[in-house]
C-alpha cells in the first residue's frame, strides 16, 4: 500500500484514489458547514435570501478548494497538470448537481426565489474554485 501511495511515477489508480479522497473529504466538510449555517442562521423561510446564498456559497467554495489543495499536496508525485482538466469538468458536473438540489429545495419551499441568480452564483463559484486550484499549483513542482 505504501508503495502505491508514494510511487514516483503514479499510475491511473493513484490519480483516481487521490481524487476520491479529495472530493469525499471536501464534500463531507462542506456538508457539515452547510448544515451548521442552516441550523444557526435560518430560523424562518424569510431568512433565506440571495445574500444568504452569496455568503454561504462563497465560504463553502473557499473551504472546498482549500481541502482539495491540502489533499493533493499530500501526494507530491501527482502532476496537477494531468488532473486540472478533469477537476474542472467533474466539478462543473458537481456544481450542476448542487444547483439541482438547491432548485428542488427552493421549489419545495414555494417562496418565489429567482433560481437564475443562484445558477449564475454557482457558475461564478465554480470558476473561482477552478482559478484558485490552478493558481495555487501553477508555479509549483506538482504542475
Amino acid at each position: 500500500m505504501k508503495k502505491f501511495l508514494n510511487n514516483k511515477k503514479p499510475g491511473t489508480g493513484l490519480y483516481i484514489f487521490v481524487w476520491f479522497v479529495a472530493m469525499i473529504s471536501a464534500n463531507i466538510v462542506v456538508t457539515l458547514v452547510d448544515s451548521y449555517f442552516a441550523i444557526t442562521f435560518v430560523e424562518s423561510i424569510s431568512d433565506i435570501t440571495f445574500q444568504f446564498f452569496l455568503i454561504i456559497i462563497s465560504i463553502e467554495t473557499v473551504i472546498f478548494v482549500a481541502i482539495v489543495i491540502f489533499v493533493y499536496k499530500k501526494f507530491p508525485n501527482i502532476k496537477i497538470s494531468k488532473v486540472a482538466a478533469w477537476y474542472y469538468v467533474l466539478n462543473f458536473f458537481g456544481t450542476g448537481n448542487t444547483f439541482g438540489d438547491i432548485k428542488k429545495e427552493l421549489e419545495g419551499l414555494n417562496i418565489g426565489f429567482d433560481i437564475g441568480e443562484i445558477a449564475v452564483l454557482l457558475v461564478c463559484a465554480w470558476a473561482i474554485n477552478c482559478l484558485i486550484f490552478r493558481q495555487y499549483f501553477k508555479k509549483s513542482k506538482q504542475w
